[in-house]
């Protein structure tokens, strides 16, 4: 038996002892970083220091990582049309763009100052923002299409 843990939700009042019948695994996707305000994120550090056998999370090091996302090498027999997009059709798409960048951005304030740097390259060129931090939520079908330009 497993037993799943996301980083944000651990009580350990609430946790059962360690056995040797289960499996203890530490879950998140996000870094501690960009925990919602009343989250408490060392709650973790009350417990034994072995008390979780594996990680997911998303971090490279992690015993089972889970990344955003990823690149992986593919032949045309592996995928199915419409599932990639051939060369031709990404040269005519970025031929027909009308904007330069996008950004989609839920945590505003970062510890990265990635927002300093976004206000630097706006400054350049123009970069089209979408979701919580400029409050432009995408909406229906084609949305990303039309973000995207």
């Amino acid at each position: 038996m497993v037993f799943l843990y996301h980083s944000w939700d651990i009580n350990p009042a609430d946790l059962p002892s360690p056995s040797g019948y289960h499996i203890n695994v530490f879950f998140a996707l996000e870094s501690p970083r960009n925990a919602p305000p009343n989250v408490s994120i060392d709650a973790y550090k009350q417990l034994p220091h072995d008390y979780f056998n594996l990680t997911l999370t998303y971090r490279h090091d992690s015993d089972l990582p889970w990344p955003y996302d990823a690149f992986e090498p593919y032949t045309l027999e592996d995928v199915k049309p419409g599932e990639y997009w051939p060369w031709e059709e990404v040269r005519d798409r970025v031929a027909k763009k009308k904007k330069l960048a996008v950004v989609f951005v839920s945590h505003c304030k970062t510890e990265s100052l990635r927002e300093e740097y976004l206000n630097a390259l706006k400054q350049y060129i123009p970069v089209t923002e979408v979701g919580a931090c400029s409050k432009n939520f995408c909406k229906g079908a084609d949305c990303l299409t039309n973000e995207l330009g």
